[in-house]
Formats: structure tokens, sequence, C-alpha cells
């Protein structure tokens, strides 16, 4: 009977394949891109031969491939551990760190691969393209061209070298090896859209378009063209074509999401926001959209008055679960300042240059107490510093530049800073680092300034406000801890280039000058019918409106229409595209009142306009958004001005427009009125804020379960 069973034993089990023969199979399922197939055999390779450098390499980029650098790293270890020597897996292994953010070690890695074999091409262009991640075009350009002498054909190397010189801004050379690159790969539209690219660094537009339409006449299907195009006409002030070019790109390639992305930004610009809505719930429903394209939507939906404020709310907590990134842990409360010691503070934003922010957290920067705070700023600015970048790096003890540096390397670099507390200037707004703030860097964290809801991020503590623009019951409408500032959640500084007061127009019209400075998606339809009350009950007014928009005429043409459906003629209605700062400001004399527009207010062209003397009548709205007027207008004493509904916003506007000497008083006071207003004291309000971020580091000090009211 044991005999019978030792023979049925042996005829259970198969001899096992050779890991040789396994690896072949795996290695031309990989090839075949059937990854997942691959994966399993070199699983089995392992199994047999766990020090087997080949299957450990392959499984690694394998992993990469699937999108999985951590585990793709672990594997490529261990094959670099074992065999050293091999040049292949350490370039796979500096891949991985690259995909990580981890971009000094990679390219430690790299050096020492070119300096054991100078004439490894695929360790030259990687090194090239992480010192092009990092910002040193210099460095990266040096290393392509290393690739180029021993791969003069090399049409990826080539690309890479003209793309960094464009950047670099070194145009002529990079335009005359276009040309090389266009010789040896005609037919090559990535080749076409470079040189395109190049003449828009140059200025040369109108080139640039000539580019694009040959291309296009060769591949007329390509939507991804049109989209590129619709880009330059954009930037030359051609809405109106660019937007057409982005339909005709969304229907070409609908599956490309920029170009849907595009198109919504483009109707947002030309005020058309439920256009504007529909593109984004098409990659909603797709379930397509990037953290920076959420980001946009949920920036858009603040201008549009049909999305109620709850879906806006669950839309923001949506964020968060669009990115799929895993939660991180939360860290240990934060450790209050020791005695004699500032609490640490960081700002990160990209806004460090002549910006709404920039000029705002200028003079808090000044006025904070080093013996109190000791202050960090994360520039994330992606265009050249000027002289307000300048002043702010000055006003900050440390300063970190941070555009070039992936998400979790940026988050490490903060880290190790040790801050109590990190405050996010930017929001949803453009060029925000919210996956930073994700990864939580800091123990304690806050919203402030650059943006008027919600970020929906659970690893935001806090949002600094005022009781204005957000009362407590606002709070369910947040995903942060609302802090309330004693007195305005802002201190304004004026403007040092605005020119002095000129006496109301109106004392010399016949009438009276409205006026808008305001960014046209503001300026929806609902607005345009209140606005065109105010004008029918005064015939002899007039209105202006500045947006940059406006240098399109078809823009124009469509304003004109909405207000002629309202019996505005076009006489009565001035449009003016946007104006260099001093010229802006100077234009201010050729108004009698402000209109503030709704749901949405200003903020910085309100403080602004009073600077320069004119009243500014606005609708007190039932959000943050559509509360700045109102509590500017309390700060400086002219509560009056805030109208609770729209009949009131009328009286009040056409009270004040037949109201001369009542105009040349509130002018003549203007200024004063804002210096004596908590708006313009910069001391309190460093004192304010001094105050709340100790109490924010403090609750959260003793209460690390999440923070409480305060």
């Amino acid at each position: 009977m044991a005999k019978k069973i030792k023979r049925a034993r042996k005829s259970l089990f198969k001899p096992q394949p050779r890991a040789f023969d396994l690896l072949s199979q795996a290695l031309a399922l990989h090839q075949a891109g059937d990854l997942n197939s691959a994966a399993g055999f070199y699983k089995q390779v392992l199994k047999q031969e766990p020090k087997n450098g080949d299957a450990l390499n392959l499984s690694g980029a394998l992993a990469l491939q699937q999108g999985n650098p951590a585990q793709a790293l672990k594997y490529l270890r261990q094959a670099v551990k074992l065999y050293p020597e091999r040049h292949d897996y350490q370039v796979n292994m500096a891949a991985a760190l690259r995909t990580l953010g981890e971009l000094a070690p990679a390219s430690l890695i790299l050096k020492k691969v070119t300096r054991q074999a100078p004439q490894h091409h695929e360790a030259l262009h990687n090194l090239a393209a992480i010192f092009a991640d990092l910002g040193d075009y210099q460095q990266s350009a040096e290393y392509y061209r290393r690739l180029i002498a021993l791969r003069p054909r090399n049409i990826e190397a080539l690309s890479g070298l003209i793309d960094v010189l464009r950047r670099n801004n070194q145009l002529v050379e990079a335009l005359d090896l276009c040309e090389r690159l266009l010789a040896l790969s005609p037919a090559s539209t990535s080749a076409h859209v470079l040189k395109a690219d190049i003449l828009i660094s140059m200025g040369h537009h109108e080139e640039a378009l000539a580019v694009f339409k040959g291309v296009i006449e060769q591949k007329p299907d390509d939507g991804i063209l049109y989209n590129n195009m619709a880009n330059i006409l954009l930037n030359m002030g051609r809405l109106h074509e660019a937007l057409s070019l982005y339909e005709q790109a969304t229907v070409k390639t609908p599956e490309i999401n920029e170009t849907w992305v595009n198109l919504a930004w483009t109707y947002r610009e030309h005020g058309q926001l439920s256009d504007s809505w529909r593109c984004f719930k098409h990659l909603l429903t797709a379930q397509k959209l990037s953290a920076a394209d959420y980001s946009d939507l949920l920036f858009s939906l603040n201008y549009d008055p049909e999305i109620p404020p709850q879906k806006k709310f669950e839309l923001a907590l949506g964020w968060w679960n669009n990115c799929s990134l895993p939660l991180p842990p939360r860290p240990l409360p934060a450790a209050p300042p020791t005695v004699g010691s500032p609490l640490r503070l960081g700002f990160i934003s990209p806004d460090f240059y002549k910006h709404p922010v920039g000029q705002f957290i200028l003079p808090l920067l000044k006025i904070l107490s080093p013996d109190k705070i000791e202050t960090f700023c994360y520039s994330s600015l992606n265009k050249p510093p000027d002289e307000q970048t300048a002043k702010l790096h000055k006003a900050a003890r440390h300063w970190h530049d941070i555009y070039n540096l992936p998400d979790e390397q940026a988050a490490s670099l903060i880290r190790r800073d040790r801050l109590n507390l990190l405050i996010e200037l930017t929001g949803h707004s453009s060029g925000n680092r919210l996956l930073v703030m994700a990864r939580r860097p800091a123990p304690v964290q806050a919203s402030w300034l650059g943006y008027v809801a919600t970020s929906g991020l659970p690893m935001i503590d806090y949002r600094l406000t005022d009781t204005i623009c957000d009362p407590p019951e606002a709070g369910k409408f947040y995903s942060e801890c609302l802090y309330h500032l004693p007195h305005t959640f802002f201190c304004y500084s004026p403007p040092v280039e605005a020119p002095p007061l000129a006496p109301p127009p109106i004392m010399k019209n016949k009438g009276p000058t409205f006026a808008s400075f305001n960014n046209l998606p503001k300026i929806t339809p609902a607005v345009v019918a209140l606005w065109s009350q105010i004008l029918n009950r005064l015939p002899e007014a007039r209105l202006l409106m500045v947006s940059r928009q406006f240098v399109d005429l078809t823009i124009i043409k469509r304003y004109q229409e909405l207000f002629l459906s309202h019996h505005i003629a076009n006489e009565r209605l001035v449009f003016q595209a946007g104006l260099p700062f001093r010229e802006y400001l100077a234009l201010f004399n050729q108004v009698d009142i402000a209109l503030d527009p709704f749901p949405h207010n200003g903020h910085t062209i309100t403080c602004d306009t009073l600077w320069m003397g004119v009243p500014v009548i606005t609708l007190t709205g039932d959000c943050y958004a559509g509360r700045m007027g109102c509590s500017i207008m309390k700060h400086i004493g002219l509560s009056n001005m805030a109208a609770a509904n729209e009949a009131e916003y009328v009286e009040k506007a056409v009270r004040l427009g037949r109201d001369k000497d009542g105009l040349a008083a509130l002018r003549a006071g203007m200024r004063q009125r804002l210096l004596s207003s908590k708006i313009c004291d910069i001391e309190q309000f460093g004192r304010d804020f001094t105050e709340a971020v100790y109490n924010m580091v403090h609750s959260k000090t003793i209460s690390p379960f999440g923070p409480h009211n305060i």
C-alpha cells in the first residue's frame, strides 16, 4: 500500500519549468504588453531563483510601467545590491527614484554610471531629463549634447535639448536646432509643435500660427493640434477664435482631457458659465479629472450663481477622493514653541510676485516680530521673479523655491524645517500646491487669503476669515475649522503708484459714470439685468466696464447684446481691455460710482477703487465670495453702501448717482477713511494674526484629535 501511495505522489507532481524558460515567456508577454501575465511569470522565476537579477530588474521595470514606483524600487534595489556592476539595473533604479520625486539620489546613481560607462546612452538621457526637472537647464543641455555627440540622429535627445534651450531662453539656438530636427523628421508633429513653441517664446505668434495651420492641413483629424493652436490664439487675446478651435478639438479627440478643460476655461472667460459647467460635468462623469483640472472646476464654480452652496461644498469634498491618494497618517500634536524660541510659520504659494496675494502678504511679513514668529516662504512661482518677489524674499526669514520640486519632495523639504504651522495662500486657484498640503508636511495646517471657498481637504485644519465674510453658520460649508480674526481677514497697503484724486466726473457730465473693473466671469446675465435697472432709472448715466477679455470684439458684442435686451443702448456702454497698473489706477478718476458684481464680489479691486476715492455699491450674499464687499464697507464705516437685496442695491446706486455733493464729499475723504480704518492698520492686524497662529498651534497641541471652533 505504501508503494502505491508513493507512486501516486510521484504522478501528482509535474517537473517545474526551468527558470530560463519561464523568464523567456515572461519577457515575451512583457514585450507584447500583457503586463499582468508577465508579472505572474516573473514571480514564478523569483520563487525558483530569488537572486535572479534579470527577473528582479524586469519585475521592477514592469511595476514602474504599472504605476507602482515604490514596488519597483524594492525589486531594483535587490537587483543592484546583488549585481552592482549591472548598469542597466542602476538606470532602472534611478528611473524609479525619479518617479518618486527623489531626484538627487537618482542623479547620483546616473552620474556614477556615466563615469564608469561614459557612452551609456540611457543614463545620459535620463540625467539630462532629471536636471531639466530640477530647472538646471545648463546642466541638462550639457548631458543632451554629450548624447547627441554619440548619436547625432537621436531625435528624442535633440528634441530634449531644444526644449531645455527654449526654457532657458536660448531661443535662437533652439530654433536653429529645430530646423535640424525637422530635416531629420519632416513629418514629426511634435517637432513642428516644438518649433511653434519657440516662435511663441520669441513673440512671433503669427509665425507660430502658420506652423500649426500647415500641420493641421496634413493632419486635419488631430484634435491636439487644434488645442495647441487655440492656446496661441488665447495668448493673443483672440478668445472667440480660440473657443471655436477648442470646440473642434473636443469633437475630434473627445478622449483628451486637456481639450475639455481648456474649452471649459475659455467658456468661463467669455462669461458663459453654464457651458463651462457642462464641459466639467462631462469630465466628472468620465472620472477623468486630474487634481489640477478638478481645482479649475472648483475655481470656476465660485462664479456660477446657478450651483447651490451645498453642491459646491460636496464637489470640493470630492477633490480629495478624485486624487486617489492614500490618507497620510495624522502627525503628532504640534509642539508649542519653547520659551524664548519663536513659532515656526510657513507660507506656501505660487503668487509671491506682483499679485494680490504677494501685495497683501508683504506688509505682514515685515511687521511680524522675529522674536515671536520665524517665517518660511515656499515659493512655487512659475514665472521670472519680479520686484515684489525680491521684496518678499527679503522680508521672509527663510525662502525656498519649490516650483520644480515634485509634491513629495517639496513636502519632505518642508518637514525638515520642523514648522509649527503651514498656511497655504492659494486654495484651488491656478498653480496651487494642495497636493503638498495633502502630504501633511506640518502638524497644523491652515488656508488663508487667496481663495473664496473651502479646500475640501481633510489635512487642512483651519481657515482664517472674519465674522462678516463667514458668520458662524457658514461653517457647514467648510471642511476646515473657521478661525475668525477679531477685525478684518486682511490688511490693505495702498499702492504708491496711485495718482492724485480728481473731482468726480459727474461735476462736468450730465449724469454719473458707473464702472466695474472686475473679471468678466463675475458679470453674469443676472448682474447685467440689475445694472440695466440702474441705467434705466438714470437715463444720463453710462457704464464703464474694464476687463482683459474686452480685447476681443466678439465678447464686447455679446455684452452689448445682453444690455440691449434690457434696453441699454451701445453708446451708454464703454468697454476697456486690461491696462498697466498705473493706467488702471488713473482710470478711476473717470468714475463716480463702482458697482460690485454678485454673487462673487471684488476684493483687491474694491480696495483699489476706494483708495481712488470711488464709492462701491455691493450686494451682500450668502457666502464668503459674496460677502467680501460687505466686510470692507463695514470696516471703513460705509455700511450704507452694502445692500441686503437686489431692490436695495438698485435704490442705493440710483440715490447716490443723483447726489453730486455726496459723491464729492465721499471722494475727498475716502483715503483718510481707509487709513483710519482697521483695513489699513497693519500694526493691529499683525497683533491679531500673531495671536491667531499661536492659538491655532496651541489648540492643536492640546487637542490632537481635531481642531475646535475658535
